[in-house]
């Protein structure tokens, strides 16, 4: 695949990560007129970083719902009020993130 049409199916994932390897192939070969095999999405897929437990966690923050009620309750403060905190750990063990 041309770099074009995996950007393509990376631009898919980000708005429906619930997708499966099928619907993906079919909307390469309407949309994109290309007929490749589910490994050929696969290993793109994997060769552009995405992997099950990315995916899972895109599907996971993609609740709607939540999205929402989380902005109408941050939306109340200010943003001088705000501060964050990077969670990831490290040690002399881990001289680099692996994660986030």
């Amino acid at each position: 695949l041309h770099f074009g049409n995996v950007h393509y199916l990376v631009q898919l994932i980000n708005h429906h990560p619930d997708w499966f390897l099928d619907e993906l192939l079919d909307l390469l070969n309407h949309n994109r007129f290309i007929s490749v095999y589910y490994t050929t999405i696969y290993r793109e897929l994997a060769h552009a970083g995405m992997s099950l437990k990315k995916l899972k966690k895109i599907a996971k923050e993609r609740n709607e719902d939540c999205r929402a009620n989380f902005i109408r309750r941050m939306a109340q403060y200010e943003p001088k009020e705000l501060g964050f905190i990077d969670e990831t750990p490290k040690d002399k063990r881990t001289t680099a993130r692996h994660f986030g």
